[in-house]
């Protein structure tokens, strides 16, 4: 989900799913300061909104890692975005609101089984809460849909059609209904294949009364994208676990945060 009602989502941009290095030149760097996460919040004010070659330009990544245990396989997905906002004013930076901070990263996680290769449980991430998802109570037999909110990017698994993400209730704005059929109402991302290239086309739509009949209204992007699968472990000189010694990047081993 997308929120364009704040100016601190930058007309949405913040909600979209992009890169840690979404404002590297990673063919011209020439310092570990070059890459530093410490602007990420400012940076994107740099990409003007409505203009679809320049939100082109926070090219869409998902990171991912893989454990191997005996039996499973434990494979993590990690969305990443240069803001975790919250709208502003009393409600949202008030003693009930939700905080505002650079660089969030929150994440799903999937078990499966090596030899059947099925899916055996899953977990979602939201800060520091896990939310759980077990065979016995949840239907996981075929892939299942990845939820992420507008403004905390809480993430949820297989929401019903009109359910909202619950994990992460915004005070603001409560929590905003998924359809899922409905192509107007988020941004659809599937994994780029064989020779494609990652991008995100979005439309702008305004003064939505939703749902019908009440007052609450929302302004939101809505499109769909295709996003490149990082390797959190990747071998190349800017994966994150190659950048993980370096203080622009992170925080350091005994804290593992962003800068």
């Amino acid at each position: 989900m997308t929120d364009i009602s704040s100016s601190r989502s930058v007309d949405g941009r913040a909600d979209l799913l992009t890169s840690v290095f979404y404002d590297v030149d990673l063919n011209n760097v020439t310092s570990q300061e070059d890459l530093s996460t410490g602007n990420n919040w400012t940076s994107l004010e740099n990409y003007s909104s409505g203009e679809t070659e320049d939100i082109d330009a926070l090219d869409p990544y998902v990171y991912y890692s893989v454990v191997w245990a005996e039996n499973y396989w434990v494979i993590a997905y990690g969305f990443y975005h240069p803001r975790d906002w919250a709208g502003g004013g009393f409600c949202c930076n008030g003693p009930l609101g939700s905080d505002s901070h650079e660089n969030d990263y929150e994440g799903a996680m999937f078990v499966v089984d090596r030899n059947t290769y099925t899916l055996k449980g899953a977990v979602t991430i939201f800060h520091g809460p896990l939310k759980k998802y077990s065979t016995v109570l949840h239907d996981l037999t075929n892939n299942p849909n990845v939820f992420i909110d507008d403004r905390t990017h809480a993430v949820e698994m297989n929401l019903g059609e009109g359910e909202c993400i619950k994990v992460a209730i915004n005070p603001c704005d409560g929590c905003k209904e998924f359809y899922l059929d409905d192509p107007q109402n988020h941004i659809l991302y599937t994994r780029v294949q064989d020779n494609e290239e990652p991008y995100v086309n979005t439309t702008r739509l305004d003064n939505i009364i939703n749902p019908p009949g009440t007052q609450i209204e929302e302004s939101r992007l809505y499109g769909e994208g295709k996003y490149i699968l990082e390797d959190v472990f990747g071998s190349h000189e800017y994966s994150l676990s190659n950048q993980r010694d370096n203080p622009f990047v992170f925080t350091g081993p005994t804290d593992g945060s962003f800068y």
